[in-house]
């Protein structure tokens, strides 16, 4: 009977070593759970930074679009500045009548619209120079996005071994 007794105990003492290990996983498998959830919030911060590149990108493509226009400006310019030589030289070696006065008033009123869009264009330049900056902010995004999806994945894998060694813990505990 005492030998029953030991026996018994040695048994229960074994279930308690494999309990222990069990517990032991448990808290290890914690605090994985809490290295997931700083991986969460991590992955929701680059999420954020992704809204914020897709904005970047929207004002390149705006930029791009007012640079078109200013190379559309300079191309009216130089032809109006043609023009104005061309009138100039014209108006030098004739007697200067109204219409020719009108003329020139054409260019001139060319002209101011040319500067009006190369003011344009510089503005477009300004935020094109601002945007790379954003741009440079999203590239950082998408890394630490990269790096925290490789995170979760071990993780992952983690507590998939965790659960498995807990399930087969207790299996043999059982048996």
């Amino acid at each position: 009977m005492l030998g029953t007794a030991i026996s018994l105990c040695e048994r229960d003492l074994g279930e308690i070593r494999v309990l222990g290990t069990a517990i032991s996983l448990c808290e290890q498998v914690l605090g994985e759970i809490r290295v997931l959830g700083t991986a969460i919030s991590l992955r929701e911060r680059v999420l954020g930074e992704i809204r914020v590149l897709s904005t970047a990108i929207s004002l390149c493509e705006r930029v791009l679009g007012e640079i078109r226009v200013l190379g559309t400006a300079i191309s009216h310019r130089e032809r109006v500045l043609g023009e104005i030589r061309v009138l100039g030289t014209a108006i030098s070696h004739r007697e200067r009548d109204s219409g020719e006065i009108r003329v020139l008033g054409t260019a001139i009123s060319l002209r101011e619209r040319v500067l009006g869009e190369i003011r344009v264009l510089g503005t477009a330049i300004s935020l094109r120079e601002r945007d790379s900056g954003e741009i440079r902010v999203l590239g950082t995004a998408i890394s630490l996005r990269e790096r925290v999806l490789g995170e979760i994945r071990v993780l992952s894998t983690a507590i998939s071994l965790v659960l498995q060694l807990g399930r087969d813990s207790y299996s043999c505990s059982s048996g």
